[in-house]
């Protein structure tokens, strides 16, 4: 599979009530999306045939991929379903640790010490094998 178009039409796995289900829904309407428990359960689906794909974030199934015994027969190929920034809660009205917390995660980028701390758990050296396609920005 190489683009959305490929999912079309398609049985797809992913969690219930995941932001994963919700987009997968937008993205591609005419795919049957199949809602398991959790993850685990969506790719064993996929192993038993009764879905052709399943969606998470890349991080969660590189964990999953990798834990497989039959790793070898699956991909995560690069296909963008939908783009989800993660962020940090933080106490509302503390601004001082919000300003910290946001200079330092910036540091770390301008420095490579956050990419270096990607690769240490996702790059390829690892398992994993992911790509790392964003960088930390200032947020709103």
């Amino acid at each position: 599979m190489h683009s959305l178009k490929d999912l079309a039409g398609k049985r797809i796995g992913t969690a219930k009530g995941s932001t994963s289900e919700q987009n997968v829904k937008a993205a591609i309407p005419s795919a049957t999306v199949l809602s398991f428990d959790d993850y685990p359960q969506a790719f064993l689906a996929l192993q038993q045939g009764k879905v052709q794909a399943v969606t998470t974030d890349e991080a969660i199934l590189a964990g999953i991929l990798a834990k497989a015994p039959n790793k070898e027969r699956f991909e995560i190929p690069a296909i963008k379903i939908s783009d989800e920034p993660y962020g940090l809660g933080m106490r509302k009205g503390d601004k001082n640790f919000v300003a910290f917390v946001n200079k330092t995660l910036l540091e770390m980028e301008k420095s490579g010490e956050a990419a270096k701390i990607f690769n240490k758990w996702f790059g390829p050296s690892t398992s994993f094998h992911l790509k790392r396609t964003f960088k930390i920005t200032a947020g709103k």
